[in-house]
């Protein structure tokens, strides 16, 4: 296992140089958004950029096939990919709130900010569940396909609920929907660790099936 980690910091440090630079790009750069009450940084994408930059590079190596022949069990190859994803997606939410305070007043995150870096974080958790079975058993186009739909699916969902609520002004609906949300960030972010945890077996039937 420390083997499969150890490859996988090193496939970050030589190879993803330029990847880095743009998640710095993020850091800096956090959005203002629905009328400047809500900064924040999109570092947390980094939980779904490693992971599938690495399985991008498995690919290309033929990484899988070569592993078959090693002392490694598909349990390890999962757990290993889990790790890194679990890994990136804490230290981008840590250097994002980190970032967020740095270029907010008086350097203190609002409660709103609060609140949308947690429902990002929910949706790379989400993500991931849907993302890491997807690339145990199929090419990384195939999961990048089915992640960009998930997207766009999540995206026409909340931007026609907002109609609903405001069909003048959909994006002061989110005002309305504000205290709302609020109370409902813990139960979502304990919703996507839950499927997050449960795609693990999923991810594993996958990749044993996959395995000779």
């Amino acid at each position: 296992m420390k083997a499969l980690l150890y490859k996988d910091l090193c496939l970050i440090r030589k190879q993803m140089r330029v990847f880095l630079l743009v998640i710095l790009l993020l850091l800096l750069f956090p959005l203002h958004i629905f009328w400047n009450a809500v900064n924040i940084s999109l570092a947390p994408l980094v939980g779904l950029m490693v992971p599938l930059q690495l399985a991008m590079y498995d690919e290309k190596s033929r990484w899988n096939h070569y592993a078959r022949y090693l002392p490694y069990t598909p349990r390890d190859l999962v757990l290993s990919r889990y790790l890194a994803g679990w890994g990136s997606t804490l230290l981008g939410t840590a250097l994002g709130l980190g970032a967020t305070a740095l270029l907010s007043p008086n350097h203190q995150v609002s409660p709103e900010s609060l609140l949308a870096l947690g429902w990002l974080v929910a949706g790379v958790l989400a993500a991931q569940a849907v993302e890491f079975p997807l690339l145990a058993r199929g090419t990384v186009i195939h999961g990048q396909a089915w992640s960009l739909a998930i997207l766009l699916t999540t995206l026409v969902l909340v931007f026609s609920l907002l109609g609903l609520v405001n069909e003048n002004d959909p994006w002061s609906a989110f005002l309305q929907l504000l205290p709302v949300l609020v109370r409902a960030t813990p139960l979502v972010l304990l919703a996507a660790a839950a499927a997050n945890a449960a795609s693990v077996p999923v991810t594993l039937r996958r990749m044993k099936a996959e395995w000779p």
